[in-house]
């Protein structure tokens, strides 16, 4: 399930058509801290062009340093990204060498230590980062199995399941370390 902190969501298949699991507007409590890791069980059925398995933000704004989209991780130019805002105010991409395996169980795990950050595919290390990150002053939506730009209109859905999403304030996996 989705556990932050003691919330948990079970399991959930989403079909591509408007499923989603939405946390309340401009929520705190779905902020990333000094050091956080991101991480989930996957499926997906079908590939889609920008579909998001998380999405932090997407109100009025776009990317930008006070704004709009602050973190998620979505499928872009045949990888699974990490995209997040980070110090000077534009987003960076933190992609997999390739697309995920089909038809299969995948994990993923963002991992921040404070200065590293790390994303992790079905327990290797793939990408790598030392950018730090913001906080936008309007956080805006958190949403599991879509992205969205300009109050909820669907970015791209995802098609598959999502199960064991967790948000923690910790490093749970090294991102210094070529495996987890």
């Amino acid at each position: 399930g989705l556990k932050h902190d003691g919330i948990d969501i079970f399991e959930r298949y989403f079909d591509g058509s408007d499923d989603q699991v939405r946390i309340t507007v401009d929520n705190s409590t779905m902020d990333i801290g000094s050091a956080f890791t991101i991480e989930c069980w996957f499926y997906y059925d079908n590939f889609i062009a920008d579909a998001s398995i998380c999405q932090r933000g997407g109100g009025g704004g776009a990317w930008n340093g006070t704004d709009g989209v602050y973190y998620g991780l979505s499928f872009y130019n045949n990888k699974l990204n990490w995209i997040f805002q980070h110090s000077a105010g534009s987003n960076t991409y933190m992609g997999t060498t390739g697309l995920p395996r089909y038809n299969q169980w995948n994990h993923v795990a963002v991992s921040y230590d404070g200065t590293n950050t790390a994303l992790f595919l079905n327990g290797v290390r793939e990408n790598s980062s030392t950018a730090s990150y913001v906080t936008v002053t309007n956080r805006d939506r958190f949403v599991i199995g879509t992205g969205q730009v300009n109050n909820w209109a669907a970015h791209a859905d995802f098609v598959g399941n999502i199960a064991d999403f967790r948000i923690s304030n910790s490093v749970r996996y090294d991102p210094t370390q070529t495996t987890c």
